[in-house]
């Protein structure tokens, strides 16, 4: 369900104005938005912060690494009483193709890292 979907079809149309500001500011050290991605296993949607950054492979190449934090508690709570994990780590070139994800983000993709690897929103 993720791949070849931009990043946009995943967050609550009100916070598209605020993702777009963000992404265009080409910042060099991390900063956050906060915003409310879409779940995977159904339509609803919950809130998290989003931080990242752009940075610069070679002089042809760059791409946007973000770290997404979950501020759904409850949800948290549910995945793993033990150890609930909170966010995990995706790093996207300019093109918004995945080029890695944490292994923490299939229990809340519901995606094998490997699988979208290469692959955009």
């Amino acid at each position: 369900e993720l791949i070849n979907h931009p990043l946009f079809d995943f967050i609550l149309p009100s916070n598209h104005d605020q993702l777009l500001a963000y992404l265009l500011n080409n910042h060099q050290v991390l900063q956050t938005c906060d915003i409310s991605w879409k779940r995977a296993v159904d339509n609803d949607y919950e809130q998290c912060t989003l931080i990242g950054a752009y940075r610069t492979i070679n002089e042809n190449e760059e791409y946007f690494m973000s770290i997404v934090k979950l501020n759904t508690l409850d949800r948290m709570l549910r995945m793993n009483a033990d150890y609930p994990i909170e966010e995990f780590i995706t790093y996207l070139n300019t093109q918004g193709k995945f080029v890695y994800i944490d292994s923490k983000a299939r229990q809340m993709l519901g995606y094998d890292p490997f699988d979208l690897i290469g692959r955009t929103y």
